[in-house]
């Protein structure tokens, strides 16, 4: 039997951590969310993730190529009238 990865926080609310395996580099993918008012959105919420592909999952700054970079830069510096 397996243990409910749904958890009640003192406030009332539902929490999870999910455990997703691990990258490329062998670093374990971990997922946190917190402040569900009812158990079932964080079930909802729980089983997206268990979903996903691991490439969506893996968090790198690799994903970010220079044109976003660079983007990012000019419209940040432009002022609006």
């Amino acid at each position: 039997m397996t243990k409910d990865p749904i958890k009640t926080a003192k406030d009332g609310t539902y929490y999870f951590r999910a455990n997703l395996g691990y990258d490329s580099k062998g670093k374990k993918i971990q997922k946190y969310r917190s402040g569900f008012t009812t158990k079932k959105e964080a079930r909802t919420e729980y089983s997206k993730l268990l979903l996903m592909p691991p490439e969506e999952l893996a968090e790198t700054k690799e994903k970010m190529n220079l044109s976003i970079i660079s983007m990012k830069f000019f419209f940040l510096g432009i002022k609006q009238k």
